[in-house]
C-alpha cells in the first residue's frame, strides 16, 4: 500500500503530524495507523483457489486438498478453460 514511501516522505508525514496533533497525541495516531494499515494487509491476504486458478491458470490441478470443498465445480470449470481436454 505504501511501499514506494521513503524516509523523507515519512519524515514529512511525521513533522505535519506533530504541528497539527501536537506531541501528546501523536504517538497515538501513529499508533492507530500502524494498527490499520496492518490489519488491512491481513485482510488483503486472503486468497481462494478459485482466485489462484484464475490467475496462475494451471493445466494440472491434484486433488489434495486439506480444506473440504475447496475443488468446487467452478474452480475445476475455471481450470479446464484453459485446456483443450479438460
Amino acid at each position: 500500500m505504501f511501499a514506494n514511501v521513503g524516509w523523507g516522505e515519512m519524515l514529512v508525514l511525521v513533522v505535519v503530524g506533530l504541528v497539527v496533533l501536537g506531541p501528546e497525541r501523536l504517538p497515538g495516531a501513529i499508533r492507530w495507523t500502524a494498527t490499520a494499515l496492518r490489519q488491512a494487509r491481513a485482510a488483503s491476504g486472503i486468497i481462494t483457489l478459485q482466485t489462484v486458478v484464475g490467475h496462475v491458470k494451471p493445466t494440472i490441478l491434484i486433488g489434495a486438498s486439506t480444506s473440504h470443498g475447496a475443488f468446487t465445480r467452478e474452480v475445476v470449470e475455471t481450470m479446464s478453460a484453459g485446456t483443450r481436454t479438460p
